[in-house]
């Protein structure tokens, strides 16, 4: 328990939003923060009829060791996967992440 309170402090304090004000209540205080899990993400693109597709803002190391992770199976469309490489690497997503997603509707014809 104490050592979680300590990494906690840790990962706030090497953020760069904790050295400015704005940054901190934002990162902090936030009144519409909320956080997904990659399977929530996938939940939500089920539900509202839209494909995920892909991270935008992921540094060159992230996908690096997403794709070793996953060996040949590695898909960065495969949202299990992330949520599986966040198990094992939960700073991942440390920072905000971005991601865009397409609404594909399903048509059905009528007569």
């Amino acid at each position: 328990m104490q050592s979680d309170i300590i990494d906690n402090k840790r990962g706030i304090t090497s953020s760069d939003d904790f050295y400015s004000m704005s940054g901190t209540v934002d990162m902090l205080f936030h009144e519409y923060e909320r956080q997904y899990t990659p399977l929530m993400i996938r939940k939500l693109c089920g539900e509202f009829q839209l494909t995920f597709l892909g991270f935008s803002n992921l540094s060159h190391t992230t996908k690096r060791d997403f794709k070793t992770f996953h060996g040949k199976q590695a898909d960065l469309l495969n949202l299990k996967q992330w949520d599986e490489f966040e198990e094992e690497y939960p700073h991942s997503f440390a920072n905000m992440f971005q991601f865009y997603c397409q609404y594909q509707p399903k048509l059905s014809l009528r007569k």
